[in-house]
C-alpha cells in the first residue's frame, strides 16, 4: 500500500510507476506501504489536475490496490501533476480482487522485522480509521475474530502488540476446536485470539477508483496485452512512470526497461492484507 514522496517535480515530464513483487526486500525499489492515510478520505487541497504551469505527467502501470493507491497518492501530493492509469484487464480480474482481505504479515521473505512492524502498523491504523469512519460500508472494512491453533507450545508473533485484544485461549475454548472425530489430528494444547480487520478487495478497488477519478486521474484499459513499456512509450511521452503490480514485473522486463527509460521504477507492495477469507488459522 502506498506511500511516495515526489520531490523536485520542476518541468513537465512522465513518470512511469511499476508494480513489483509484495514480498522481500530490496534496495532501489520504491515501498508501497499505507498508501491509504486518512487523507484518502479528506477532501484533497490540491490544484485542478494539468492547469498549472509546471505539469508533472506521471503513468502508472497496473490498477490494483497498489496502482489506483500510487495514483491517488501522486494526486493528493504532487501539484498538478496529470496522472493515467493504466491496466490490461479489468480490476475484476486483478490479484486485489480475489483477495478476501483479513488483515495480517504473511508472505515476509527476507524483509526486516522493523519494516513488518511499521507497515503492517500503519495498514492496520489507516483500515481502522476507515472502520470509524463513513467510507467503512463503500470500502468494504468490517471485523473479524482470528484464532491461531497449536499443537505444541507456541510464542506470540513479533506482530501481536499491534492488534487488539491478544489474549490465550482458554482450555474450555480450546476444546471447542478440538474435533473428538479427528483421530488422526494432534490434540491443540495453545491457542491466541485476537481481533483483526477486513478490507473486502472488490469494494476497496471501486472506493480507491472513484477517488483517483474525483481527482482527475485517468484510468484506461490497454486495447492489448502489455508486453513492454515501450508500446506505451510509443503512444505518449512520460515523465516518470510507478509500476506497482507484483505479477508483471517478469512479463515487462523492469530492469531493461530501466536502462532504456530512466524514468521508469518499481513500486514494491507491503503484504499485510492476506487472501485467506477464514478467520480461523492454524500453524
Amino acid at each position: 500500500m502506498a506511500q511516495m514522496r515526489i520531490q523536485n517535480v520542476t518541468h513537465a515530464r512522465q513518470v512511469h510507476f511499476l508494480p513489483w513483487s509484495p514480498c522481500g526486500c530490496s534496495n532501489g525499489r520504491v515501498r508501497m506501504h499505507a498508501a491509504w492515510k486518512t487523507a484518502a478520505m479528506a477532501k484533497p487541497q490540491v490544484a485542478r489536475p494539468g492547469t498549472g504551469p509546471q505539469v508533472a505527467n506521471i503513468l502508472v502501470i497496473g490498477a490494483g490496490v497498489a496502482g489506483l493507491t500510487s495514483a491517488l497518492r501522486i494526486l493528493q501530493e504532487v501539484p498538478n501533476a496529470r496522472c493515467t492509469v493504466v491496466a490490461d484487464k479489468l480490476a475484476a480480474l486483478t490479484t486485489s480482487q480475489g483477495a478476501a482481505g483479513l488483515w495480517g504479515p504473511y508472505k515476509l521473505s527476507d524483509t526486516p522485522e522493523d519494516q513488518i512492524m511499521r507497515w503492517s502498523a500503519e495498514t492496520h491504523r489507516h483500515l481502522q480509521e476507515l472502520y470509524h469512519s463513513p467510507e467503512a460500508a463503500p470500502a468494504g472494512i468490517s471485523t473479524c475474530q482470528c484464532h491461531w491453533l497449536h499443537d505444541a507450545p507456541t510464542p506470540p508473533p513479533f506482530w501481536a502488540p499491534i492488534v487488539h485484544q491478544w489474549q490465550p485461549m482458554e482450555e474450555r475454548e480450546l476444546a471447542l476446536f478440538n474435533a473428538s472425530w479427528a483421530t488422526q489430528a494432534p490434540p491443540l494444547v495453545q491457542g491466541w485470539a485476537h481481533q483483526s480487520l477486513l478490507c473486502e478487495g472488490r469494494w476497496y478497488l471501486e472506493w480507491l477508483h472513484q477517488r483517483v477519478a474525483a481527482l482527475g486521474g485517468r484510468i484506461m484499459i490497454s486495447p492489448r496485452p502489455l508486453r513492454a513499456l515501450s508500446q506505451l512509450f510509443e503512444q505518449d511521452s512520460w515523465q516518470q512512470a510507478p509500476v506497482p503490480t507484483d505479477n508483471w514485473h517478469g512479463q515487462l522486463a523492469v530492469q531493461q526497461q530501466q536502462q532504456q527509460q530512466p524514468g521508469c521504477f518499481p513500486a514494491q507492495g507491503n503484504n499485510s492484507v492476506g487472501s485467506s477469507s477464514s478467520s480461523s488459522s492454524s500453524s
